[in-house]
C-alpha cells in the first residue's frame, strides 16, 4: 500500500465535498539536495544579505542535504515567501553541537534556517511555516523539536514559548562579516508548537490549515501506522503461507468479541450526537454493521472452532481488551461525536487496505489446512475490504465527517491521540496471536 497514491486516490473527494477555502498560497516539500532557484535566492537574502549570518558560499550545509524543506509560495505571483528545514535531530550535526549523546535526540526533530521574505512579513506567514515545520516532526512519528536560536524576545520566542535544552552548550558562530555571536539550545513539543502557532494565525490562515492540513495529517498518520501494522509477523506469516490455523483462530475469536458489539457502540454514538448530519453518518455506518458478526461466526465454524464457547465464555486478550475500552470509554464518559470518529478511521483503515493479494495467501493459509473451500473461512476479511475501504467506505466517510467538524488544533490532537491508542491496542494484540512482541508509539 502505497501511502500518497491513496491521499492521492481519496483527499480530493473530501476538499470537494465541504469545499476548499480560497487558496492564495501553495505548500511544496522536498527533501534536501535540489534546491529551486527561488529558494537559493531567498535563502541567500535573508541570511547573507539582510542578516550577515552566513557568506553565500555557505548558504546550505549537511543538515539542509539530510532535511525536509517546506517551502510557502504566493499561488497567484508564484513567489516564495517563507521556508524552513526540519530534520531527525539525531541524524545531523546538532547533537554534536550540544554535546548530548546521539540517543537523546532519537525523539525530536531538529529545525533551523527559517526565512520569511521581507515582502511578506507581518502577515502571518512566520506562524504558519512554523505550524508546518512542527506539523512535518508529528509526521515523521516525533514528539520534540530542537534548535539553536539567539537569545532574548526574537520573533520565534514570541510564538513558540520554548525552554532552554537542559545540559546543552551554548553555540559560538561566527557570521559572514567576521562578526562573533552565541545561539542558545531550545526545546519543546510539537505538540505545543503547534498549538501556540495555529491560535497565533490570523483568521484566514487557520481556516486554510484546518480545511488543507487535518484531515491530512490524520490521513498520513492512520496510513502509516497501518503500513507498519501489516508488517508485524502474523501478516508476515500470511504473506509466506505459514501462519498456523491455531493462531488465525486466535485472531477471529479476539475480533469476535468486539464485533459482536459494534452496532451498540455506534447505537451509543447515534444517541449522543446533536448534529443532524454527523447523526446520519453514524446511523448509516450502523446500518453497514448489522450481522457483520455472523460472518466471522461462520468463519470460525467452518475451521472446526467450538464458537459456543467463543460466543459465551471466551475473554478477549488485553489488547482487544483494551480496543474495546477505548470504545467504550469515548461513547459513555466522554460522549464527544466528534472525537469518537478517531476510533473508526483507525480500525476501517486497518481492514480496508488489505487487499486482494492478501486474501490470496490468506486462502493458501487455509488450503494448507486441508480445507477445500478457504472463501468459507475468510469471509469476513473478505468482505471488509470493500465495506471498509471502498471510495465510499467507511474510512472514506469518516474522513468526510472529520474534515467538516474538525475546527481547531485540540481537537486534531485528540483525535491523533484516539488512532494511536487504537493502533497500539491492536498492534498488541495480534503481535500475541504468533507470540511476537509489539512496537507501539508513546503518546505524551
Amino acid at each position: 500500500m502505497d501511502v500518497h497514491s491513496v491521499l492521492f486516490k481519496h483527499l480530493p473527494q473530501i476538499y470537494e465535498t465541504y469545499g476548499a477555502v480560497q487558496e492564495s498560497i501553495r505548500i511544496k516539500v522536498i527533501d534536501g539536495g535540489q534546491y529551486p532557484e527561488e529558494y537559493i535566492n531567498l535563502r541567500r537574502e535573508v541570511y547573507s544579505e539582510e542578516t550577515k549570518w552566513l557568506s553565500s558560499q555557505e548558504l546550505f550545509d549537511a543538515n539542509d542535504d539530510a532535511g525536509r524543506h517546506i517551502l510557502i509560495y504566493d499561488s497567484i505571483t508564484s513567489e516564495l515567501m517563507a521556508s524552513i528545514v526540519s530534520s531527525p535531530a539525531d541524524g545531523g550535526d546538532y547533537y554534536l553541537h550540544a554535546k548530548l549523546p546521539r540517543e537523546e535526540f532519537s525523539d525530536a526533530i531538529f529545525s533551523t534556517r527559517i526565512q520569511v521574505s521581507p515582502r511578506h512579513r507581518q502577515k502571518g506567514i512566520l506562524k504558519l511555516i512554523i505550524y508546518l515545520s512542527m506539523r512535518e516532526g508529528r509526521l515523521m512519528g516525533k514528539k520534540r523539536y530542537v534548535g539553536y536560536v539567539e537569545p532574548g524576545d526574537i520573533p520565534t520566542w514570541r510564538v513558540l514559548r520554548y525552554e532552554a535544552l537542559e545540559g546543552a552548550a551554548v553555540r559560538g558562530v561566527k557570521g559572514a562579516d567576521g562578526h562573533q555571536y552565541n545561539v542558545v539550545p531550545i526545546e519543546s513539543t510539537l505538540d505545543e508548537g503547534c498549538m501556540r502557532s495555529f491560535q497565533l494565525l490570523p483568521n484566514e490562515l487557520q481556516e486554510w490549515v484546518v480545511r488543507n492540513c487535518f484531515v491530512e495529517e490524520i490521513a498520513q498518520t492512520v496510513l502509516n501506522r497501518v503500513n507498519d501494522f501489516y508488517r508485524i509477523e502474523y501478516f508476515n506469516q500470511i504473506r509466506n503461507h505459514t501462519l498456523t490455523r491455531s493462531n488465525y483462530l486466535s485472531s477471529l475469536k479476539n475480533q469476535y468479541q468486539y464485533v459482536k458489539w459494534t452496532t451498540k457502540i455506534l447505537g451509543r454514538a447515534v444517541g449522543m450526537t446533536d448534529d443532524a448530519e454527523l447523526r446520519e453518518h453514524y446511523v448509516s455506518h450502523l446500518k453497514g454493521e448489522v450481522n457483520h458478526e455472523k460472518w466471522l461466526e461462520n468463519d470460525m465454524e467452518y475451521l472446526g472452532s467450538d464458537f459456543p464457547y467463543v460466543r459465551d465464555h471466551l475473554v478477549p486478550d488485553v489488547g482487544i481488551m483494551n480496543f474495546m475500552f477505548i470504545q467504550e470509554a469515548l461513547a459513555s464518559s466522554r460522549q464527544d461525536p466528534i472525537l469518537f470518529l478517531g476510533v473508526p478511521v483507525a480500525i476501517e483503515a486497518i481492514s480496508g487496505f488489505l487487499d486482494e493479494r492478501f486474501i490470496k495467501d490468506l486462502k493458501a493459509c487455509i488450503r494448507n489446512w486441508g480445507y477445500d473451500e478457504p472463501s468459507k473461512g475468510c469471509s469476513f476479511l473478505s468482505s471488509h475490504i470493500h465495506t471498509d475501504g471502498a471510495v465510499d467506505g467507511h474510512w472514506i466517510n469518516t474522513l468526510r465527517s472529520l474534515g467538516k467538524y474538525l475546527k481547531t488544533e485540540k481537537q486534531l490532537q485528540e483525535t491523533l491521540r484516539v488512532v494511536h491508542l487504537v493502533m497500539n491496542a491492536l498492534e498488541q494484540s495480534y503481535s500475541g496471536f504468533t507470540g511476537t512482541k509489539t512496537s507501539t508509539i508513546t503518546l505524551q
